[in-house]
């Protein structure tokens, strides 16, 4: 079996440099093609043919659907999968693992001279022109792979040197600091539609955002769309699945930016998609649904969970464990605070950034499962992705936003609230002592569930 590897910049730009060089190790290469040429031209003999083959061993193929960066977003079948998978002894075709092409075997094939007629020779050497044509597409692609990789990667050094330098104290973690770009609230984004942020880029809003009202995404690629969490309910994914399959193209990627079920309930209405998910999402997905711990908490959806048991959620399918170039457009960024597995989604060509619940903007924050102090480190930073940032709950915001949202974390971390932007905010009765409560139990070494929120969901 041929396994994956990760796959740096340096390989990508040294495939880059061999094919631009003018090697036909970018070029798919039969066994007959390769005998007849190898026969007839001494300059293209079969030594040269094997040596460009080998090349191939380096290639990094785009599969039809995803971009397999370094194992960053791997196939959960393949991962499990023990067949061993090879090639047909008698070709040089190239093998497809994960969606990526690697040559396993060459086979050695000589012919005389004088079997050949020199009409097919002639028509191979037309097959090869056209062949070497198609290199210089193929490695403008992988020359744009290999420059979202880069950017990728410099993004999430990034943003851990600013994590690292808050904690060191180098960004005043107190108020807004200065010289940050700020946007204006949003104001005139309706609710309930799909509604056009920037080209090919849309956003879902449900209003208020209380407890199991969230927001949703969409991004359109030329290969179709992108959906970012899918909402919770029928009453609310169906019209949301809805507005999507107007928009005439096919959904093919969903990004769950963590696990909880106001988030991740909608999944079945987009079958044919892949998801997308961090490890602690796609562990979570896996379990059996706490359907009575959802009816306690969230009582407005009663009869809702009652349906979203019997129809499940879909189970993730390619797990994100680092940053990665996901599409042309869409760059997944792995954090920590909420959850130990949410995941961003940013649009860098529109300045648009899908945060998750790593935000609530207007609505009190929950912690129950995350870490108070790490989710404000990552808020440091998480302002200055994106100047249009979008909340798992509430109304469009920007760095201001997300700078109030730090500062009631920090506060959550002191064990004490003072009055602030917060105190308009909705569920702050309900939250507050679940946030204090889980920041002291992390003081102390207790990562458990904090005892207000097993009382909320009716286990203590």
């Amino acid at each position: 079996m041929v396994e994956a590897r990760d796959i740096t910049a340096d390989d990508l730009r040294g495939f880059v440099g061999a094919a631009q060089g003018g090697s036909v190790g970018a070029v798919r290469v039969g066994r007959e093609l390769g005998s007849l040429v190898g026969a007839h031209d001494p300059a293209l003999e079969l030594e040269a043919e094997r040596a460009a083959v080998a090349q191939l061993g380096r290639v990094v193929g785009v599969g039809r659907d995803e971009v397999p960066l370094g194992g960053h977003v791997q196939d959960r079948e393949a991962r499990d999968a023990s067949a061993e998978q090879r090639l047909d002894p008698c070709r040089t075709d190239l093998a497809v693992v994960d969606g990526v092409e690697v040559a396993e075997h060459v086979a050695e094939v000589v012919h005389e001279a004088g079997d050949l007629e020199l009409g097919v020779v002639g028509r191979a050497f037309l097959e090869l022109v056209g062949a070497l044509e198609g290199v210089g597409e193929d490695v403008d692609r992988v020359a744009e792979l290999a420059e979202g990789v880069e950017h990728a990667v410099a993004r999430r050094e990034a943003l851990e040197d600013l994590v690292d330098g808050a904690r060191r104290g180098d960004v005043h973690a107190g108020t807004v600091p200065a010289g940050v770009a700020t946007v204006a609230r949003v104001t005139d984004v309706p609710t309930l539609t799909l509604h056009e942020l920037a080209d090919g880029v849309w956003v879902w809003l449900q209003p208020g955002g209380e407890s199991g009202v969230s927001n949703a995404g969409v991004i359109a690629d030329d290969d179709g769309l992108t959906v970012v969490d899918t909402l919770m309910v029928r009453s609310q994914w169906e019209p949301f699945a809805a507005a999507v399959k107007q928009l005439g193209q096919p959904v093919k990627r969903l990004v769950l930016t963590h696990a909880h079920i106001d988030h991740v309930g909608g999944t079945s209405a987009f079958r044919n998609a892949m998801v997308l998910g961090s490890p602690m999402t796609s562990a979570l997905l896996d379990q059996e649904m706490p359907v009575d711990a959802y009816k306690n908490f969230m009582p407005a959806f009663r009869d809702g969970f009652d349906e979203l048991a019997v129809i499940g959620t879909r189970p993730v399918s390619h797990l994100v464990t680092d940053a990665a170039q996901l599409t042309n457009r869409i760059e997944v960024l792995p954090a920590r605070g909420h959850t130990d597995g949410d995941l961003m989604v940013l649009v860098a060509d529109c300045d648009v950034l899908f945060a998750g619940d790593l935000c609530f903007f207007g609505v009190t924050p929950l912690a129950f499962q995350g870490d108070p102090a790490a989710w404000a480190d990552v808020l440091d930073v998480l302002g200055e992705l994106a100047e249009v940032i979008v909340p798992g709950h509430g109304p469009i915001g920007g760095a201001t936003e997300v700078a109030e949202l730090r500062d009631y974390l920090r506060h959550c971390v002191a064990g004490t609230i003072p009055p602030g932007p917060w105190d308009s905010w909705l569920e702050r009765a309900e939250r507050d002592a679940i946030n204090i409560e889980k920041a002291a139990m992390l003081r102390q070494g207790d990562d458990g569930m904090p005892p207000t929120m097993l009382k909320a969901i009716g286990l203590a």
